[in-house]
């Protein structure tokens, strides 16, 4: 009967924290800044290797997306202030927000 009950409170304990971490929002956010169109943008560095971090984007508010709260991945490579988009490395252009997040991924 005990074997019972803790495995049914350990499964109560377990389901709303397996609910979160599938949905890909789950992750220790720091606030990195506000863009002109009021989208407010949090980060998470993964990795850092060398020059190079792995930065998660948690992206909120986003008025040019139906999803209004969602996570993207992206590679910087910060000596060059390069980021990764799709399979080759590019230098942002001086008005785009991935300034924000390299300023933030390489301090």
């Amino acid at each position: 009967m005990k074997i019972a009950f803790f495995s049914a409170l350990a499964l109560t304990l377990a389901v709303p924290a397996m609910g979160i971490a599938q949905d890909g929002l789950s992750g220790n956010w720091d606030y990195i800044g506000v863009a002109n169109d009021g989208t407010t943008y949090f980060g998470e560095v993964k990795t850092k290797l060398g020059n190079q971090v792995v930065l998660r984007i948690r992206i909120v508010d986003d008025p040019e997306s139906e999803s209004k709260d969602y996570v993207i991945t992206n590679g910087i490579k910060c000596r060059e202030r390069m980021v990764k988009q799709s399979k080759d490395w590019k230098k942002p252009q001086s008005n785009s927000v991935w300034n924000m997040w390299i300023n933030f991924a390489c301090k």
